[in-house]
């Protein structure tokens, strides 16, 4: 598919427990609305060679602590190998029930911005690969 921009919001996503966006090689923007993934244990954002900005809203992937009541595997969110990443922005209480993020092999990442009551349950959080990152 030839999208440039995806912005994702207000569709069910009831049942969906995995997200891939391998079918969108074109990709240089996202963003992902508030509450969205409620049910999405696990999402993987890599090999998108022109994607420059992740944009996650409020209250993404939220409901972990609900869903391992009921047996489903804790969150995992890698955003790995994004040769052209340049920014992060993941709002206020977005991955707040994610147990594992991997931030790896991100060579042009400038900036990480992460709003408040992100990553209150995190156990590993691995960041490495961010050659042009600005440390201020």
């Amino acid at each position: 598919m030839d999208v440039e921009d995806l912005w994702l919001h207000t569709f069910d996503t009831t049942g969906l427990t995995e997200f891939s966006l391998n079918r969108y090689p074109l990709l240089k923007s996202m963003v992902i609305g508030n509450n969205m993934f409620w049910e999405v244990t696990s999402l993987e954002i890599s090999n998108i060679t022109l994607l420059q900005s992740v944009d996650i809203c409020s209250k993404t992937f939220f409901a972990a602590s609900r869903l391992s009541l009921i047996g489903i595997i804790p969150k995992q969110i890698g955003i790995i190998g994004l040769s052209r990443l340049q920014s992060i922005r993941i709002d206020s209480a977005a991955f707040r029930d994610a147990t594992i993020i991997e931030m790896t092999n991100l060579p042009s990442l400038q900036s990480i911005d992460i709003g408040d009551d992100s990553f209150p349950r995190v156990t590993t959080f691995t960041l490495n690969g961010l050659n042009d990152f600005k440390n201020e």
